[in-house]
């Protein structure tokens, strides 16, 4: 059986709201906790999924934590950012497209030195996707500990 969360961000928003109205500071504390429960019961599983080729997409996986207007809401799993721009070239694909060199200076390539290469473009590899549906009870239980 699977288990689909959506939930838009107003939504979330007034939910928290009414959470803080009942229980204050420990539900945010619980919320906090069960949050980063759940987003470092990702970490493991998608450090192992990551393609590796320099090994910058399994350096780059951390938990985070999420702001909205300047206030913490919780924390999540990121794949990418300093280090592993390209994260979402890998997980999204790319389309055929040209690679240019800086003004005067060509792009250094192991079969010589050209101002200009056609990319083949590559494909998606959603493994962050997958990761998140194969792990979803996992993430749950960690969760409601």
């Amino acid at each position: 059986m699977a288990l689909m969360i959506v939930v838009d961000r107003a939504a979330w928003n007034d939910a928290l709201a009414e959470l803080r109205s009942y229980q204050g500071p420990e539900m945010e504390r619980r919320l906090k906790f069960a949050t980063q429960a759940g987003a470092r019961s990702l970490i493991g599983p998608l450090k192992a999924a990551a393609p590796y080729r320099r090994g910058s997409l399994r350096a780059s996986t951390k938990v985070v934590q999420v702001r909205a207007a300047g206030k913490w809401i919780g924390y999540r799993a990121r794949v990418g950012g300093k280090g592993a721009r390209h994260a979402n070239m890998v997980i999204g694909g790319t389309k055929p497209h040209r690679i240019y060199g800086g003004v005067g200076e060509p792009l250094g390539l192991p079969f010589g030195p050209r101002m200009m290469v056609h990319h083949p473009g590559s494909r998606p590899n959603p493994y962050v996707a997958r990761v998140g549906g194969r792990e979803q009870d996992r993430v749950l239980r960690a969760m409601a500990m």
